[in-house]
């Protein structure tokens, strides 16, 4: 389940659960406004998906990352940030510059450490998994 599809008493709860089991953890750092942004940010996604046409089969997206993630950060400086992708536009883009996997993974070369994807079915999930695990 995603912290989004949750009620905001139920999500800071987990939040504020992470932060007690796993303080040196990403989720720990995040402030007491994170749910209100996240919501905020997910409803700009999810227009700007649709007007490229996409099909929304969930309340908030599953977050996956192509290839691995050492490190999120964020840097908005570069051609191809704040933008969303189709699937086919995204390869265009690893063609042109490859996955920061692969030429920054220690971050030496900037915050550029993966390419986040949003998935906004499960169905797509399911093909993936396990039917029997429904924790995905």
């Amino acid at each position: 389940m995603n912290l989004s599809e949750l009620q905001d008493r139920q999500a800071n709860k987990i939040l504020e659960q992470i932060k007690k089991e796993k303080p040196n953890s990403q989720c720990a750092r995040r402030d007491p406004e994170y749910m209100f942004r996240r919501r905020m940010y997910e409803d700009i996604l999810r227009k700007e998906f649709l007007k490229k046409g996409g099909v929304i089969k969930r309340k908030a997206p599953r977050y996956t990352v192509l290839e691995h993630s050492p490190w999120p950060r964020d840097d908005d400086s570069k051609e191809y940030r704040r933008k969303i992708y189709t699937f086919d536009e995204i390869l265009v883009l690893i063609d042109k510059y490859g996955f920061p996997q692969d030429w920054n993974d220690d971050g030496k070369y900037g915050p550029e450490r993966y390419i986040e994807a949003h998935i906004w079915s499960d169905e797509t999930v399911d093909k993936y998994r396990n039917v029997k695990d429904r924790t995905l």
